[in-house]
């Protein structure tokens, strides 16, 4: 294929990111959820807009929508509103592969845990339903 084939096949092909990885029955129709998609996702509440609040408040807080700020080897760090960022490990993505994260990508996550002494908070990608985390170091 020449530079131009790619070019068309990229500019026209649906993202990859946006995989159907859950099927959901309910009445007798499939309904499909796509992992850490930001549909059904909404801001950070403000009964949880800071770490304190956050971590005296009930975890998870699922359905939250963050910014890919950076992805390194091990995950992703994202914004979510607090003035931490929060680490998405790549054990918390389900099968979403890393490499199709973007910094200034928004995506949908579950926050699951609150560190108490390093104030780092852990988070999950949303629809893989993950537990909270213990909130230790």
């Amino acid at each position: 294929l020449t530079v131009m084939d790619h070019l068309h096949f990229s500019m026209t092909s649906p993202d990859p990111r946006l995989r159907k990885d859950n099927m959901l029955e309910e009445n007798g129709t499939t309904t499909t959820t796509t992992v850490g998609s930001v549909e059904g996702c909404s801001p950070l509440p403000t009964h949880s807009s800071t770490i304190d609040k956050l971590r005296k408040g009930k975890l998870p807080l699922r359905n939250i929508i963050a910014t890919v700020r950076n992805v390194v080897d091990f995950g992703a760090f994202v914004d979510f509103g607090l003035e931490n960022d929060g680490l998405l490990h790549r054990s918390k993505m389900g099968n979403v592969p890393l490499g199709t994260l973007l910094v200034g990508q928004d995506i949908g996550i579950d926050v699951l845990g609150v560190a108490s002494r390093t104030d780092k908070i852990s988070v999950g990608l949303c629809g893989l339903s993950l537990v909270a985390t213990d909130s230790g170091s």
